[in-house]
């Protein structure tokens, strides 16, 4: 079980390096990065120093510059709701905070491009993956977003739009030779 440095619940006794350890940033962000195939992120607090990834970005970048792959989920800790406004990640995502959460339920839309994405491919084909996503559960709400330049919408949300088109439900990009995957949901399947 990992647990935070702020965490000091009296659950725990180092002396006696019971199950409760503290969670391994610098071992995983710094030295032992390159080993991984994916990063995910999952509604991360970025606003809490004591457990931010913020100091960690630039080997974070570099990890995905270098053919690494970070996917970056997001709830109200993570994009637009959170206490902090600057994303420590908003220049590597491919989208960027847009506003407040929208809380309503949604079925999301897949786009052109994510009818012919293997990431979105559901099915066999672009009908059966459509009909695919169409069956799916609604979404409980969503962050808003907008797509940055470079970046592929694969899902849309059907009737919220940001700057004139669909706002982004999932996305992604490349960075150097690595790639970047964003979904700004407060829930998904």
């Amino acid at each position: 079980i990992l647990r935070n440095s702020t965490d000091q619940s009296g659950a725990f006794d180092e002396a006696r390096e019971l199950s409760l350890i503290p969670f391994p940033r610098d071992e995983i962000f710094q030295e032992k990065i390159d080993t991984f195939d994916v990063i995910i992120v999952l509604n991360f607090g970025h606003e809490d120093p004591g457990i931010s990834l913020a100091r960690y970005r630039g080997s974070i970048e570099n990890y995905v510059r270098n053919g690494g792959a970070l996917a970056y989920l997001g709830g109200d800790k993570s994009f637009g709701e959170a206490p902090s406004a600057q994303n420590p990640f908003e220049d590597v995502l491919p989208v960027a905070t847009a506003g407040l959460a929208d809380q309503a339920p949604f079925v999301a839309k897949l786009t052109p491009e994510g009818v012919r994405h293997p990431v979105t491919a559901l099915g066999q084909g672009a009908v059966s993956s459509e009909a695919a996503w169409g069956a799916l559960p609604a979404i409980p709400g969503m962050n808003l977003t907008r797509a940055r330049p470079g970046a592929t919408v694969l899902l849309a949300h059907p009737s919220v739009s940001v700057d004139g088109a669909a706002a982004p439900v999932l996305a992604v990009s490349e960075l150097g030779r690595g790639r970047v995957l964003a979904l700004p949901t407060d829930g998904s399947w």
